[in-house]
This record gives C-alpha cells, structure tokens and sequence, in this order.
C-alpha cells in the first residue's frame, strides 16, 4: 500500500486497500473523514464517530481506489450506514 507514511499521504497508494479484515474482496465505502494528505477533512465525523443517526452525516472514502478517493470520495454518507473505519496515525518519528 505505501512504503512510509510521507508515500501514504501523496495522494496515491501503491496498490489499493482491496481485501477487508477476512480476507475478502471490498470496493465498499469506509469511513475516514481524512484527505489524502493525512488531515482531518472537517468535522463531519459522526461526531467523533459517537452517532450513528439518520440526519447525521460524515465524509468517507473507497476501499479498491488507489488514488485521492481511499480517502475522501467528496460527497457525505448518513451515519446510519455501516462502514468500515479506517483510523491513520502518523507515527512520532515520523516514519
């Protein structure tokens, strides 16, 4: 997927995130609310990923893409949707 986190956050992965936690093949939506660069996109978290209602919304990204939209589709989904969660850390020393 990426060699380091500065090749995570370049706004392309090396091969796409394409297989989910049991092995199987996903191009679902997953929950991000992260650009491509590593930041937060906005506050369109589900409110902090506590709330799952209806009138609630949050940004989200593909699994199987591989450029900018892993992360960040560009449109919201309502809360109520399942969805996976990706969760991205920078590491402190920066690798």
């Amino acid at each position: 997927v990426a060699a380091d986190w500065d090749d995570l956050v370049d706004g392309a992965l090396a091969a796409s995130i394409s297989i989910n936690e049991h092995g199987e093949p996903t191009v679902d939506s997953v929950w991000t609310n992260t650009d491509s660069s590593g930041a937060s996109a906005s506050v369109l978290d589900c409110n902090a990923w506590t709330l799952n209602g209806l009138n609630i919304v949050a940004l989200h990204g593909k699994a199987g893409a591989s450029g900018e939209q892993w992360t960040l589709v560009g449109d919201v989904a309502s809360c109520s949707d399942k969805k996976r969660l990706y969760c991205l850390e920078q590491p402190q020393n920066g690798g």
